[in-house]
């Protein structure tokens, strides 16, 4: 898709270490982290709090940010970047990019390129919208509520786009 950067990392640790701070800024379900400046240790005492059942590396097979928010994460950031996110950062001002998506090298990336179409693709957009909407509120409120118990945040917008994601690239049932 034009206008996205697609970096492929070499394993899950990598990816995850690479992209968590980025994602969880944009899409954490937690208030302290979602839209907040936080350092790596802030994030790892919440995902790995007792009680916590998600394994946040284990998890997550790719991550998917919007340019806009790139961008602002970039800037709110500032010094507090770790050399991964410099990298980053490089990479995604060598370019005229739109969207980053990132997935390890054994990942498929469809599910990650779904999120970047429905970002970018207005006209695409509007009509999965109106396909995941007229799914029945029996069927469609539960994929919701497994989603927020799969830690994604109880947001109208992004509950679509996941729903979308899911149902364009998921095998399970």
């Amino acid at each position: 898709i034009p206008g996205v950067l697609h970096l492929e990392f070499r394993n899950r640790t990598e990816l995850t270490l690479s992209m968590c701070r980025m994602q969880e800024w944009y899409e954490s379900p937690h208030e302290h982290i979602r839209g907040k400046v936080f350092t790596l240790e802030a994030f790892l005492a919440t995902y790995y709090a007792p009680g916590h059942e998600i394994d946040y590396f284990a998890e997550w097979e790719g991550f998917n940010v919007p340019g806009d928010v790139l961008n602002e994460f970039f800037n709110r950031f500032g010094e507090t970047l770790t050399l991964r996110e410099q990298v980053i950062k490089h990479q995604w001002h060598a370019g005229e990019y739109k969207y980053l998506i990132a997935t390890d090298v054994d990942g498929d990336p469809s599910h990650e390129l779904a999120h970047a179409r429905y970002a970018l693709d207005e006209n695409y957009r509007q009509q999965c919208d109106a396909i995941v909407l007229s799914i029945p509120s029996e069927i469609f409120d539960p994929m919701c509520c497994d989603l927020v118990a799969a830690e994604y945040p109880r947001d109208h917008a992004i509950l679509l786009d996941e729903s979308h994601a899911y149902l364009c690239t998921s095998t399970e049932a």
